[in-house]
């Protein structure tokens, strides 16, 4: 079970400092009582960003992990959440997907196809997340077009898909992700290592 591990810190700051080591859980989430008594179980790397790990905790009478997101990363999906919201955005203003490409991994040496698909799931993810906003907050979002840079011109903010997450907490358990953190059955570049007994 994912939770999210609130932090104001940038993803550079989090390997840095290495935060996956002051996550806490007081209480077991699945029970909700004080009477479990939850461990930390290791934790575990994600692809990107690189050197990023999770916390991990484990509830013996439930026999249940819970993995502590930080609050910047993306569920399920790889990267952070700024990383697929600036990957949409390109899409939506550039003319050509190469232009898209180029501005978002400079360099990268990748096939016409690839790009495509790379960059479609991205859009993907996010087109779903303004459904959501405007499910969950159609005083705000019902009339605006369908795209991010309307969606962040309404709600005042350029991190739209974070601020999506923080206005929805008791949500993201039944809400898709990669804002929410609902299970689906085949994880996409969820880890690249199994858990770690210690903490690296």
């Amino acid at each position: 079970m994912q939770l999210i591990h609130q932090t104001t810190l940038s993803s550079e700051d989090y390997i840095y400092n290495k935060e996956w080591q002051k996550a806490s859980l007081d209480y077991c989430p699945h029970s909700n009582q004080s009477t479990c008594r939850v461990h930390r179980h290791g934790s575990y790397a994600r692809n990107t960003p690189k050197d990023l790990r999770i916390a991990r905790f484990y509830c013996p009478t439930c026999q249940m992990t819970f993995s502590m997101l930080p609050s910047f990363m993306s569920a399920r999906t790889p990267g952070t959440l700024q990383d697929l919201e600036d990957a949409a955005l390109a899409m939506e203003e550039c003319d050509t997907l190469s232009a898209a490409q180029e501005r978002i991994r400079p360099g990268y040496a990748c096939s016409k196809d690839g790009q495509r698909r790379w960059i479609d799931r991205r859009v993907r993810w996010v087109q779903l997340a303004l459904v959501m906003a405007c499910s969950l907050f159609p005083d705000t979002y019902a009339n605006t077009p369908m795209r991010l840079g309307a969606f962040r011109a309404q709600g005042a903010t350029t991190t739209f898909l974070m601020t999506l997450r923080e206005s929805a907490p008791n949500r993201l358990q039944s809400m898709p992700h990669p804002v929410g953190l609902k299970p689906c059955g085949c994880p996409i570049e969820s880890q690249t290592s199994p858990p770690t007994q210690a903490d690296s």
